[in-house]
C-alpha cells in the first residue's frame, strides 16, 4: 500500500521515541542509574508516568490521521506544555533554557498540524489516499492508422503480430503504423493486414508486425514476459495447432477484455479504465447515468456480473467516464474481481496511486475550510485586514 506522507510519520515516531530520552536526561540530570539497584523506574511518581504515556498516545493520534486523532494529540500537546511549566516552577534544578526548547518543539510541532495540506486528511476520509484499495489501469487496446489512428480491441498477441477487432476498415495487405498500449507498456510498431475475418457484429483483423528493431523487440519481449507471468497464454490455441500437426508458432497472449452495463433494451459496451477491490472507473460514452447498474466484466478468463453504484461522472483522456463502486452479492463475485485483479498486477499494471497528483490549491483550500483550519483562516483574514 503506499505509505504515509513522511512527515507524519517523522512526527509519530519522535514522539514515540521521547520517553526515552526523558528517562535518560532526568537520569543525567539526578545521577540516578537507569538499570540497577533504586534505578530511576523506581523513582516515578504515578504523576511522571502519567505524563511519559501522553507521548505514545500523541504517536498513536498523529499515526492514524483520523478527526479524533487531531483533537487528542492537541489536547495532549497542550497538557505537555503545561506540565513542563509546572515542573519548572516546582523544581527549579532545571535549566530554563531547557523548559523554552521543549515547549518551542511542542509548539512548532502542533502548529504544523493546522496547515492545510496536513489537517485535512484528518477531516476528510477521502483525501488520505494510503487507505484506498489500490487501482490497476487497464490499458489494453492498439492504435491503428497514425494520425487518424482507429482504436483497435487487441483479442490476442504475439511477438509477430496480433489479432484485434478494430471498428474501422483496415485495408488488406496494407502496413500502417500502430502504437500498443498493453498495461502499463506503449510500444511504437509498423503492421501489415495480413486477413480479415468476421465475428458475429464485429469485424477482425490479423495484423504481422513489420520492421520491428532492436528497441521494438525489447519492448515486446518485456510486454510478453508479463504477460507469461500473469498466465494469459492462450494454452487451447496452443493444443489445438500440436493436434492438428501445424508447424510451433510464437505463443500468444489473452488480452480480450470485455465490459457492459445491463441495460433494459440490452447491454451497452463499456471500457474498463481502471479497477480495485472496491470499484472500477468505466469509460462509458454517451449513455452515462447516476443510477445503479448491473456490470458484465469478462477479462482474462474470468466472467463476472456484479452490482455497481454509480457515484460520480467526469471525463478521462476526452471521453465521459463513471466512478462506480461495488455491491457484492455473494462472496463468489468478490473472489472472481480479486483475481482479475491478482492478474492484473502480475501483467504489470500500474498502481495508479502511485502516481497520483496532489490536489489544486483551491481545492485543498476548500476541503481544509470544512476543518478547523477555518479558525487560521479567519485569523489570517483579520490580520491582514488590520
Amino acid at each position: 500500500m503506499p505509505r504515509k506522507p513522511l512527515l507524519i510519520i517523522v512526527i509519530a515516531v519522535c514522539f514515540l521515541v521521547s520517553p526515552i530520552f526523558i528517562l535518560l536526561q532526568v537520569s543525567l540530570y539526578t545521577l540516578t542509574p537507569v538499570i540497577g539497584y533504586n534505578n530511576i523506574f523506581a523513582k516515578l511518581s504515578p504523576h511522571d508516568a502519567l505524563i511519559l504515556c501522553l507521548y505514545p498516545v500523541c504517536a498513536a493520534a498523529v499515526f492514524f490521521v483520523k478527526k479524533w486523532g487531531w483533537y487528542v494529540y492537541l489536547s495532549a500537546a497542550l497538557c505537555l506544555v503545561v506540565d513542563n511549566i509546572v515542573v519548572f516552577a516546582l523544581r527549579p534544578q532545571y535549566h530554563l533554557l531547557a523548559l523554552v526548547a521543549y515547549n518551542l518543539i511542542l509548539v512548532a510541532a502542533a502548529g504544523v498540524f493546522f496547515r492545510r495540506a496536513v489537517i485535512a486528511p484528518y477531516f476528510n476520509p477521502s483525501l488520505r489516499w494510503w487507505e484506498q484499495p489500490r487501482r490497476y489501469v487497464i490499458r489494453v487496446f492498439l492504435e491503428v492508422g497514425g494520425e487518424s489512428a482507429a482504436r483497435a480491441e487487441v483479442v490476442d498477441l504475439s511477438e509477430t503480430g496480433a489479432f484485434v477487432v478494430c471498428p474501422a476498415a483496415l485495408p488488406s495487405g496494407r502496413t500502417l503504423p500502430v502504437m500498443l498500449h498493453a498495461f502499463s507498456h506503449r510500444i511504437e510498431l509498423a503492421a501489415t493486414v495480413r486477413r480479415r475475418e468476421e465475428r458475429g457484429a464485429a469485424v477482425g483483423y490479423g495484423l504481422q508486425f513489420a520492421r520491428t528493431g532492436p528497441v521494438e523487440r525489447t519492448a515486446l519481449r518485456a510486454l510478453l514476459r508479463d504477460l507469461g507471468r500473469a498466465g494469459l497464454v492462450n494454452r487451447e490455441r496452443k493444443r489445438a495447432a500440436a493436434a492438428r500437426g501445424l508447424r510451433r508458432t510464437a505463443p500468444r497472449f489473452r488480452l480480450n477484455l470485455g465490459a457492459a452495463i445491463a441495460g433494459p433494451s440490452g447491454d451497452v459496451p463499456a471500457v474498463v479504465v481502471n479497477l480495485s477491490r472496491a470499484g472500477c472507473l468505466l469509460g462509458v460514452g454517451e449513455s452515462a447515468v447516476l443510477k445503479p447498474f448491473r456490470l458484465h466484466l469478462h477479462a482474462f478468463g474470468h466472467k463476472v456480473s456484479v452490482a455497481c453504484e454509480a457515484r460520480w461522472i467526469g471525463c478521462w483522456e476526452g471521453i465521459p467516464v463513471c466512478g462506480a463502486v461495488f455491491r457484492f452479492d455473494d462472496p463468489g463475485q468478490k473472489r472472481l474481481v480479486r483475481r482479475i485483479l491478482a492478474v492484473s498486477r502480475r501483467a504489470g499494471a500500474v498502481d495508479r496511486l502511485k502516481s497520483a497528483s496532489p490536489l489544486p490549491d483551491e481545492k485543498l483550500y476548500e476541503l481544509a475550510l470544512h476543518s478547523p483550519y477555518r479558525i487560521v483562516n479567519r485569523a489570517r483574514s483579520l490580520f491582514v485586514k488590520r
